[in-house]
């Protein structure tokens, strides 16, 4: 709440209370009700609820029907007592919204889904790094600690159960990029030296997506920065699976590890707008978002063959996980040394494929390496996979890419009879990245 000073030059006050002895009277009660009412604090319709913190107080996202005109727009804003905040770029006539205060965010989008001018409205969901959870956070694995070793990094397990040596014969990646949208990325660790194109930071609003700290505890859990080196981690391991790719580091998570569903697709846009083949979203939640099933989804413009990878998510069940549940994602489980479900991962018929995410050695700052475990690190090892075969099979679009992750991937039943089946396969470099050198071998998606 803002607070009001008022110096004695604003006003010159004159006793007149005597002289309208009524009319004080009555401004008197009028005072003592408003007090009670201030007192009594807002009504619980206009409570300012947000969820439990799943989306951000008073802000909503709209997206206008074709041919909405910005008088439209205007007139939508006077009608709802909102203003605009920001617009998505693109095609799409997608806005933020911010509502007065005291208002409900869900109540407020339900009621904007009933006017004509409206395609979708929903409140800013929050959501961030699978890592940063409390309940991952209390298992081993959860806090990486830092080392200068570099050996680890390229003779860890996940190396040899990829056959990552035979895929990169096939392809190494050449000409495709990928956006990593996360905490940022150390930009000058040894590791991502020629690999990196510019990116941006949207939590910033600056052109420098660094994956640095604030000192700051911004999330109250006793731990300050505590996803710093989360994207630099991520990057690091599609450098590994795809050593001649190019890596985008885009900022749209804080260094706790979170963001907004609104911010996210900020980065998407940045993304898909700048020749991006591949984006790892090592992120998620479980609400379901419009906003992010429209950006990924086949009916958007800009996105065209971009291929979108996602983290299936690190609390042990079949929940859904966006964006990693949407039909034009690849939904990534995480599985250990031995091939076996990560004790953390979810599961079920919706995930694409898993890959190892136990006890990964990546990047990490400053110019140093660590070892972490979640979806978040078995995530960027499918998205240099999809790397790998969009720079083998130029041209393709992200249903062939997907296509060709689903086709080749090797079942998990004997290595882990309880969950197997619920993990989509075990991710096939080889065998994915043959199939798309070879011309011969046509394009198919579970999802035709």
């Amino acid at each position: 709440m803002e607070r009001l000073t008022i110096r004695q030059t604003d006003f010159t006050y004159t006793d007149t209370s005597s002289r309208y002895p009524v009319l004080f009277a009555l401004l008197a009660a009028v005072a003592a009700a408003l007090l009670c009412l201030s007192l009594a604090g807002p009504a619980v319709a206009d409570d300012d609820d947000d969820d439990g913190g799943e989306f951000v107080p008073r802000q909503v996202v709209v997206k206008f029907k074709p041919g909405t005109t910005n008088a439209s727009v205007v007139a939508f804003n006077k009608k709802f007592r909102t203003r605009t905040l920001q617009v998505l770029p693109g095609v799409e006539k997608i806005y933020l919204v911010g509502a007065r205060a005291g208002v409900n965010p869900a109540r407020l989008a339900s009621q904007m889904r009933n006017d004509a001018r409206v395609l979708y409205a929903e409140p800013n969901f929050r959501a961030g790094s699978p890592e940063g959870s409390r309940r991952h956070n209390a298992r081993p694995g959860g806090t990486p600690t830092p080392s200068p070793e570099a050996t680890q990094y390229r003779n860890q397990y996940a190396v040899s159960n990829l056959n990552l040596a035979e895929a990169h014969q096939t392809s190494r990646g050449a000409g495709a990029v990928v956006a990593v949208i996360d905490t940022g990325v150390q930009l000058g660790h040894r590791e991502f030296a020629g690999k990196m194109v510019a990116g941006y930071d949207f939590v910033g609003n600056d052109s420098g997506p660094y994956d640095v700290g604030d000192g700051r505890d911004n999330d109250f859990d006793g731990v300050k920065d505590e996803m710093v080196g989360h994207g630099t981690h991520v990057a690091g391991i599609v450098a590994l699976a795809a050593p001649e790719a190019k890596i985008m580091p885009i900022r749209a998570l804080d260094t706790e590890g979170r963001g907004t569903t609104f911010g996210i697709a900020k980065a998407i846009k940045f993304a898909t707008r700048r020749g991006a083949d591949v984006v790892n979203l090592s992120l998620g939640s479980s609400r379901n978002t419009e906003l992010l099933g429209d950006l990924i989804g086949d009916d958007d413009d800009d996105a065209g063959p971009t291929v979108f990878v996602a983290a299936a998510g690190n609390d042990a069940n079949q929940v859904l996980q966006f964006p990693a549940a949407e039909d034009g994602a690849i939904a990534v489980a995480s599985v250990d040394d031995q091939k076996k479900k990560s004790d953390f991962s979810n599961f079920g018929g919706w995930v694409t494929v898993a890959a190892p995410g136990t006890d990964i050695y990546a990047p990490f700052p400053t110019s140093r390496y660590a070892m972490w475990s979640g979806t978040s690190m078995a995530t960027p090892f499918v998205a240099g996979q999809a790397a790998l075969i969009k720079s083998a099979r130029p041209g393709a679009d992200a249903a062939c890419v997907k296509g060709f992750v689903e086709q080749t991937r090797d079942p998990l039943t004997t290595s882990d009879p309880t969950h197997g089946a619920m993990l989509g396969g075990y991710a096939d470099f080889v065998e994915s990245v043959d199939q798309a050198s070879n011309a011969t071998v046509q394009c198919t998606s579970n999802d035709d």
